[in-house]
């Protein structure tokens, strides 16, 4: 019998073929050799079936067809994979198949493509069937994954919520898609000038980040700049000064004044030159506060943060990232890269010295090695946690050797090897000096934090804020408290700036949080929510939208944008499916499907739960489809280019009066260009036609002509390259094949309607370069000239501003020539040089008021406060207490503190309780209470057809655990209940047999009480006379666990004793053999592969000497053997013969 191993791809099946030592040849699709066949898919082989495929009338879209929702779905084989499928379906259905190993991409979606194979293909049904679940590609991670298989029945859960995805996006694309291309795809496509009927494309989250991208637009469009002025304090100490800000107390003159922007700062000059002209020249300090802060590493990488960064740092998109990380994934270096988890699980941890010491051999990281190690440092704390793994735990170095990388693939490899050292490494320790200064009734504050221990950042590096002051904190240090000290003042202009745009990295990280973009990286992780999309998939989303021209993509910048196309689709969803554009209802079905795949929620409850919905949502656009078309047409005809029509006109070709250069027949106009009046089709008739649009250049008849009969026409100016760059060339036609060609030739310069700061002739333009049409090079005519500064191209807007009011917005990323990232205003010197002018730090502010006392909020670095608010010290009883800062490990956001004080509940929030266990609440405003309370939310139970051994009623289960239907609270109801036991949560098919038949089966790593003892393995068992649960140990002389290998002899599962392991056929596996104690690599090699590697030190009693060899299963004798093929010879060469 031959057990089948099922790979994601033909590479990753060598890799398993390699490590099993199936070196026999490729017979078309599958390899195989005496105990194993490996296999493989390539990419999905099986798909969902179009409409058309369960009635032909449904090919057609029309509105009487929808909603389409199948009763029972119908699944295809794809033409393009189809022999491969062939080859896997023979396989599988082979007589002499004992056991299926699914060892596809280790994730849900991975998982679906090995079940839709397995649907559609069938197999042996004495096959057993096991999922391979593994980390990282190396030969230790495949031979565990091989031999700690699970059933695949444990993953029913989540085959079932993968099936549910599908079925998911297949219904929101199907009927959206269909709907909103019948009643607005004429619209929308004649509205931006496409040339094509293309349909509209929806799907269940592609729609949700295009709203996400378009409503950042909008906002980014309606915000307003507004102008403020804070007042800054110059204390003069030691002949250097000291900074310090003015803060509004109520002890100050301007408390409550209208001429306040924020408790720091007024909206007018004058205002705050009138509070700088009352103050006196000297200062008096009355209080200073000296303390050590420390700062941890960040915590690991998972995908998304490694796509963020990467397109920060690398301006590489999340697409190109995860194909990287994917390459060093299967180049051994890297573990499994599809992941949401920043830690690792604690098995993990417990082994990860070989990770560390394995990158000793590299250059760049011996020295950090050699700190760990002379140290002692251990990972630990934050950066272990199974509570937050799901499937994989964080991208880390294997610490295999590395060779052969690309210089991308290099820097990638270097980040996440970087960032893993890191977490070994101390805080970072701060010396932070802070004090309060009164001058006449006002207050100023002032602080300064100093990097005096690097800790991590002697890995990762210091920042640019602390690098150029490590220990100067010298002058702020000497400050005396309660003395004086001569002051000068100044007003600092600042302005509020508007939300940035969405990056390729910044929108991952939005979509892993449900649309919040959360800047810092360790609140982000704290209230870390269900995401829209998975780590798999978000980066394909984004791609699609940017390959269906929804959104821009600047490559340089990284920067994404909507476009006219993009704009109008978004106006006609939020017109007829706005809950398609909500990041909550997304991230919500998000968090139902891993529910399913928890086991916390039924497929069929979530599958009507959505049918409801797709039918609903058809219904309702179907009844105002007439109402709503002129309200889209009002929307959208801002973002439109061309005329909008409710319905596509007929096309009517004419004769051009041009004759084919192929055949002398007339050539007519098409819909798409131009053709041979003989081109009945591509295979029928004269084979002329050309595109009339071509790289955006919309060819015109008298161009044809003109192409025709000179060959080449142009210049154009209008082209675009597939990178969306424009280009100018003249076309060729090329007689020899008759294909098109073009010849590049320069750009214009277009006139602008600037003047040149230095001798005021016009400033002329091309693509984002300026210059002074008197300007010949750098050392002849004017010399003004603006390109890429410190590797950053201006917008218009920035050069409009530079050029007429002499100064820029805050521009963001310029680059030193170390390549260090930093952000400036450029504005022109007295001889209008453009220089750089760095920028203040600002603070924010809100508008929202009091619901206690109706003053102002305002909002600190530590949270949200009344403006009324006083601390404990100086506060009295009549004083307002409101103050919403950090509740159980979460810092509230701006967005849930506006929900709450609407009256409105907050999203779910994960917050800690002080045994640090994670549980999920709403918040809102209690009323009665005064202040903001938690709000549970049910947690639906689910019946499991189990009666209770107490009281005879239905078992029912929840996140928490099992426990009787009758039980209505810890003291009334019936008592029966089964949470963690142990530290084992049990499956359902243990709780079955526990309460069916009275015993579970023998269950391994049950937690002692007491500290540092070992796990044990025991029984749980019904007592029916106490009406508990009760522990049952077995006998010493018992087999205590069954082990996860099966007999390489007869297929049954081995049983794991002292000594080894043994079958019930025979064979017995020895953990010491011939005075050697064999390692368990060595064993799993034996078991799986059928031989180890060779071992030394084996002592033979009969010849009194010590001898090398490999250990074999001998299946006829059902015994392992010594074997010395294939080892060197005492005279050289090896041995081939027994």
């Amino acid at each position: 019998m031959k057990k089948i191993i099922i790979a994601e791809k033909p590479s990753v099946a060598q890799e398993y073929a390699k490590v099993l030592g199936v070196s026999a040849k490729n017979r078309q699709g599958f390899i195989e050799n005496d105990t194993w066949i490996v296999t493989w898919t390539v990419g999905h082989l099986v798909t969902l079936s179009y409409p058309e495929k369960y009635n032909t009338v449904l090919k057609e879209w029309k509105m009487d067809t929808l909603p389409f929702i199948p009763d029972n779905y119908k699944y295809e084989i794809i033409d393009a994979t189809k022999k491969q499928f062939e080859v896997v379906k023979s396989l599988y259905n082979r007589p002499d198949i004992s056991a299926i190993y699914y060892a596809g991409d280790s994730g849900r979606e991975g998982l679906y493509i090995q079940m839709l194979v397995r649907m559609l293909a069938g197999h042996n049904p004495q096959a057993q069937e096991k999922v391979v679940w593994i980390n990282s590609q190396t030969e230790d991670e495949i031979l565990n994954g091989i031999s700690e298989a699970k059933s695949l029945t444990e993953y029913k859960n989540m085959s079932d919520a993968a099936y549910m995805r599908g079925i998911a996006d297949y219904l929101v694309g199907i009927n959206f898609s269909r709907i909103l291309s019948i009643l607005y795809a004429p619209m929308l496509n004649t509205g931006s000038s496409q040339k094509n009927r293309v349909p509209i494309s929806i799907g269940r989250v592609m729609t949700c980040v295009l709203g996400m991208v378009v409503r950042r637009e909008q906002e980014i469009a309606n915000f307003k700049v507004k102008n403020f002025y804070r007042i800054k304090g110059n204390i003069e100490i030691n002949r250097t000064s000291v900074e310090c800000e003015w803060k509004l107390t109520e002890s100050s003159n301007y408390f409550h004044s209208p001429k306040l922007y924020s408790e720091f700062g007024f909206n007018q000059e004058n205002d705050a030159l009138e509070l700088i002209n009352s103050l006196n020249d000297r200062i008096t300090i009355t209080s200073v506060e000296k303390k050590i802060e420390k700062k941890n590493a960040p915590l690991l990488y998972n995908l998304a943060e490694l796509q963020s960064e990467c397109s920060k740092l690398l301006h590489i998109s999340p697409v190109e990232t995860l194909s990287i990380a994917q390459s060093l994934y299967e180049k051994k270096v890297t573990t499994y890269p599809r992941t949401d988890a920043r830690v690792l699980s604690s098995a993990v941890a417990k082994s990860i010295s070989k990770n560390v010491y394995g990158l000793k051999d590299n250059e760049k990281f011996r020295k950090y090695v050699m700190v760990i190690e002379s140290n002692n440092y251990s990972i630990k704390g934050k950066y272990v946690n199974d509570s937050k793994i799901t499937d994989h735990y964080a991208i880390i170095p294997t610490g295999k050797s590395v060779k052969d990388l690309t210089m991308l693939e290099n820097a990638i490899y270097e980040m996440i090897v970087l960032r893993f050292l890191s977490v070994f490494y101390p805080p970072a320790e701060f010396e932070v000096v802070r004090f309060d200064a009164k001058v006449n009734n006002e207050l100023f504050s002032g602080s300064k934090k100093v990097l005096e221990k690097p800790g991590f950042y002697d890995v990762i590096g210091i920042p640019n804020q602390y690098s150029d002051d490590i220990g100067s904190n010298d002058n702020i240090k000497s400050i005396q408290m309660g003395k004086s000290y001569k002051v000068s003042y100044e007003a600092k202009k600042g302005m509020t700036e508007p939300p940035k745009r969405y990056t390729s990295g910044s929108i991952i990280i939005a979509m892993e949080n449900a649309g919040q973009l959360i800047e810092d990286d360790e609140l982000r992780e704290q209230i870390k929510s269900n995401g829209i999309g998975t780590s798999a998939t978000r980066a394909d989303i984004i791609n699609k939208l940017i390959k269906l021209h929804y959104i821009n993509l600047n490559e340089e910048k990284q920067i994404l944008t909507p476009t006219s196309i993009g704009n109008m689709i978004y106006e006609v969803v939020n017109m007829e499916i706005p809950e398609l554009l909500s990041p909550e209802i997304t991230a919500k079905w998000e968090k139902q499907l891993t529910e399913i795949s928890n086991g916390l929620k039924n497929k069929i409850e979530f599958e009507r739960e959505f049918n409801s919905f797709i039918r609903e949502i058809c219904n309702k656009i179907k009844e105002n489809s007439s109402n709503h078309q002129q309200e889209v047409k009002k929307r959208i005809i801002k973002y439109a280019t061309g005329f909008i029509r409710t319905e596509y006109t007929k096309f009517d070709s004419w004769d051009t009066k041009l004759k084919c250069p192929l055949c002398g027949n007339k050539i007519e106009t098409t819909e798409w260009g131009f053709k041979c009046k003989s081109n009945v089709n591509k295979k029928e008739g004269c084979t002329f036609a050309i595109g009339g649009d071509i790289l955006n250049h919309r060819l015109l008849t008298n161009e044809l002509a003109t192409l025709l009969n000179k060959g080449k026409a142009g210049p154009f100016y209008d082209f675009l390259s597939h990178k969306n760059k424009p280009f100018a060339a003249y076309l060729i036609l090329n007689k020899s094949n008759n294909h098109i060609e073009f010849e590049l030739t320069d750009m214009p310069w277009d006139d602008t309607n600037f003047l040149c700061p230095k001798c005021k002739h016009k400033i002329l333009k091309q693509g984002n370069l300026y210059k002074c049409e008197n300007y010949i090079d750098q050392e002849h005519g004017c010399s003004f000239w603006l390109g890429k500064i410190a590797g950053k191209s201006l917008v218009e807007k920035n050069v409009e501003k530079l050029l007429t009011e002499g100064k820029t917005e805050l521009i963001r990323g310029f680059k030193t020539s170390a390549g260090t990232k930093f952000d400036a205003f450029l504005y022109l010197d007295s001889e209008n040089n453009v220089k750089f002018k760095f920028p203040e730090i600002k603070d924010l502010q809100t508008e929202f008021r009091c619901p206690i006392c109706h003053g102002k909020i305002l909002e600190t670095s530590y949270g949200f406060k009344c403006e009324n608010f006083k601390g404990k010290k100086e506060g009295t009883e009549n004083d307002c207490n409101f103050f919403a800062g950090r509740i159980m490990g979460h810092a509230i956001k701006k967005k849930e503190l506006s929900a709450i004080l609407q009256g409105i509940d907050t999203d779910l929030i994960t917050f800690k309780n002080s045994d640090k266990k994670s549980f999920e609440a709403r918040l809102y405003w209690d009323n009665e209470q005064k202040r903001i309370s938690f709000k549970f939310d049910d947690n639906n139970p689910i019946n499991l057809n189990i009666m209770c051994p107490i009281c005879g009623k239905n078992i029912q289960k929840n996140k928490y655990g099992y426990f009787c239907s009758g039980r209505k609270s810890r003291t009334e109801g019936c008592q029966f209940y089964l949470g963690n036991i142990a530290g084992i949560q049990l499956e359902d098919t243990q709780v079955k047999k526990l309460l069916e038949k009275g015993k579970t089966d023998l269950i391994t790593g049950f937690k002692p009480r007491e500290k540092g003892k070992s796990l044990f393995s025991a029984y749980l068992k019904w007592d029916e006379q106490n009406q508990k649960i009760c522990f049952e140990f077995p006998d010493k002389n018992e087999i205590t666990e069954k082990s996860s290998y099966t007999c390489p002899v007869c297929q049954q599962i081995l049983r794991k004793k002292k000594s080894g392991y043994y079958c019930e056929c025979g064979l017995n596996v020895y953990k010491t053999i011939s005075s050697v104690e064999i390692p368990e690599e060595q064993i799993k090699k034996l078991l799986l592969c059928g031989r180890t590697d060779i071992i030394h030190g084996f002592f033979s009693q009969s010849k009194r000497k010590l001898f090398s060899a490999r250990l074999v299963v001998d299946k006829e004798n059902k015994r392992v053997a010594f074997s010395f093929l294939d080892m060197p010879h005492k005279n050289g060469g090896t041995v081939n013969e027994g």
